[in-house]
C-alpha cells in the first residue's frame, strides 16, 4: 500500500470538525500555524464556516476526494465516516478516538470493521486512538492535539497502532 498521500497529504477533509470545541478545529489550526500550502476542508452541515474556511455539509458533498480524511466523530459513527471517506476514493482515514478503547468487544468490532474498509477501498488507517500525523516539511499537521513542533526535513506518523 501506498502511503505517500497518508505521510505527505496535500488535501485534508476534517469530519467533525467544529468551532465550538478545541477539538473540532485543531486540524484547521496546525495546519494555519504551520504554512501548510494544501487545503484543509471542514466537514460539518451545521455550519457555514469554522475558522474563517467554508464547511462542507458531508464528504460526499466535495468536488475532490481529500488525501486524507480526519474522522472527529463519536464512536458509533466512525464506521460510517471510513465507509464515506472510501466511497469518495479518499487515500487514507486518520481516527483520533473520541472515547475508543483499545479492548473489549466494541473495540474488536470497530478495529475489524476498519480493517475490512481498509481492504475494500485499499485506503490507510492510521488509528483508532492516535495522535495523527505530522509531516514538517509541507505543515500537514492533521492531529488532534495542538502541535508543539516547529517545521523541518522529517514526516513521523504519530500512533499507538499501526497504520494498516
Amino acid at each position: 500500500m501506498d502511503l505517500s498521500t497518508t505521510l505527505r497529504p496535500r488535501s485534508i477533509a476534517v469530519v467533525g470538525a467544529s468551532p465550538r470545541s478545541f477539538a473540532g478545529s485543531i486540524v484547521q489550526r496546525n495546519c494555519n500555524a504551520h504554512a501548510f500550502t494544501g487545503t484543509v476542508t471542514p466537514i460539518n452541515g451545521k455550519y457555514d464556516q469554522i475558522e474563517g474556511v467554508g464547511a462542507v455539509p458531508t464528504l460526499l458533498d466535495l468536488e475532490d476526494s481529500p488525501d486524507v480524511v480526519v474522522a472527529l466523530v463519536g464512536t458509533s459513527r466512525v464506521l460510517g465516516v471510513a465507509e464515506e471517506a472510501g466511497a469518495i476514493g479518499a487515500g487514507s482515514l486518520i481516527v483520533p478516538g473520541g472515547g475508543f478503547t483499545d479492548s473489549g468487544a466494541e473495540a474488536s468490532e470497530l478495529a475489524d470493521g476498519l480493517a475490512q474498509l481498509a481492504d475494500k477501498f485499499q485506503m490507510s488507517i492510521v488509528g483508532p486512538n492516535c495522535m495523527g500525523i505530522a509531516d514538517l516539511v509541507t505543515g500537514a499537521i492533521p492531529t488532534s492535539e495542538q502541535s508543539p513542533v516547529k517545521c523541518g526535513a522529517a514526516a513521523l506518523p504519530l500512533s499507538r497502532r499501526a497504520v494498516q
